[in-house]
Order: structure tokens, then sequence, then C-alpha cells
């Protein structure tokens, strides 16, 4: 399913074996819409969003509505998989442009200037 959105977008193929273990499909009434994954290095604490990708044919609010809800649950579950759990207090992405606009308004911030947005969030 997901390397088929992939396709659809034109988008190159991942590997499974270099998605991150924590990752969720945030499902819009009922029907797959939207993943994200979490990149969580073991005794670092910045972890990494990545590898998006939505169903094709979603419309802008449709893919800010999952993608806020992706985002905001990745945040709380980072780090609850580990024995003892993580504590990550950045959350750092590369997203494209439309993307980072709906970052900003979560808190993320810009770390510099660019086509794709290097962007982090701090948990306070």
């Amino acid at each position: 399913m997901i390397q088929a959105w992939r396709n659809q977008h034109a988008g190159e193929e991942v590997p499974a074996a270099v998605v991150p273990i924590l990752g969720v499909v945030v499902e819009l009434d009922g029907i797959p819409s939207f993943a994200l994954w979490c990149a969580e290095p073991a005794h670092y604490p910045v972890a990494y969003l990545e590898s998006t990708v939505s169903r094709p044919g979603l419309s802008l609010p449709q893919i800010v509505r999952a993608a806020e809800f992706a985002v905001e649950a990745l945040i709380a579950l980072a780090g609850k998989g580990w024995n003892p759990p993580g504590i990550y207090t950045y959350f750092r992405c590369t997203p494209p442009p439309a993307i980072a606009r709906v970052l900003a308004r979560m808190g993320f911030v810009r770390e510099s200037i660019g086509e794709l947005i290097p962007m982090i969030y701090t948990v306070e």
C-alpha cells in the first residue's frame, strides 16, 4: 500500500530495511490515507520524522488533518518502546514547503532556508 502510494506520486522505492520501526498510518473515514515514521536514535534526545507519504487524491485539508494527527501521535509515542523508555526532546524533519507550513503552526521552527525546510520541535 505505502509503496503503491509512493509510485503514484512518482517517488522512489524505499527499502523496508531503512524505514524506522516506529510509524503510524492515519485513517480518514476508515480509509488508510497518510503515513509517517519516526527514527529514534539510542542515547540521543533528537528523533527524526521521515518517509511521509499520503494516499493519492487527497485534498490539502485532508492531508493537513492527517499530518497533524500523525506528528502528534509520533511525538507522544517516541521512546515508549525502549526499555528503559527513551526521552526525546527534539523532533527534526525536512518536509516539503506545504507540510512545513502545517508544522510551523504546530510549533516547529525553521533551521535554514532552502527548497526542503529543515525544522525542529522542542518538547518542554
